[in-house]
């Protein structure tokens, strides 16, 4: 319990830095204000950055009372004492296995620009707050039934669609005009779709007329 305190401390001194240096660009995160239940966010890899700003984007009704942690042991001992916690997707058949045994509604988050605003060994973002999108979906309660290895398969499905709305449209990912497999965690042809030329301040960076 202590530990998670320190992480909730050390989150929200993270808060405002991200405000300041990102563009954050959030959806679907009020609907999540009526939920007291304990919740599992799970996002798409394993970047310590997107479980971060995961929580940075929640309402801070629900900020306050999330983690995120690294371990699936950890985040299950959380769970079971009323916190919410932020996972990543390195492992779905274990965290839809927590999600099943402990009956905890699983909320896919699709976090888009973070390899593109932050460079690799950096800890800050590139200047001119490069836009980063958080997308959360609807809460995937285990069936009745469902067994870990479907309800994986769901979350991971739900998450992918969710980085590819940002780069399309809802509809063109509901008829499948989208190819997701581009956004499939850990895959190499996601980090080419996250290292976009930032937005800067929100926006695209104007073009140059002339080039050198």
């Amino acid at each position: 319990m202590i530990a998670a305190r320190l992480q909730a401390g050390y989150q929200a001194l993270l808060h405002p830095a991200a405000r300041a240096t990102l563009a954050l660009e959030t959806y679907g995160a009020a609907e999540l204000r009526r939920h007291t239940e304990p919740l599992i966010f799970l996002v798409g890899d394993g970047q310590r950055v997107d479980r971060s700003l995961a929580v940075s984007g929640l309402p801070r009704t629900l900020r306050r009372r999330t983690v995120a942690v690294p371990e699936l042991r950890q985040a299950e001992r959380l769970l079971g004492r009323g916190w919410n916690v932020v996972v990543s997707g390195d492992d779905p058949a274990g965290v839809a296995a927590v999600a099943v045994r402990l009956r905890v509604p699983i909320i896919p988050v699709g976090v888009r620009g973070t390899v593109a605003a932050v460079e690799p060994g950096r800890l800050l973002p590139r200047p001119g707050r490069p836009r980063v999108a958080i997308r959360y979906g609807l809460p995937l309660e285990p069936a009745i039934g469902e067994t870990p290895a479907v309800l994986a398969v769901r979350a991971a499905q739900a998450v992918r669609s969710l980085i590819a709305e940002d780069s399309a449209t809802w509809w063109a990912v509901r008829r499948h005009r989208v190819d997701e497999a581009a956004t499939a965690p850990g895959g190499w042809r996601r980090t080419w779709q996250q290292t976009e030329r930032p937005l800067i301040g929100g926006r695209r960076a104007p073009r140059k007329i002339w080039q050198r």
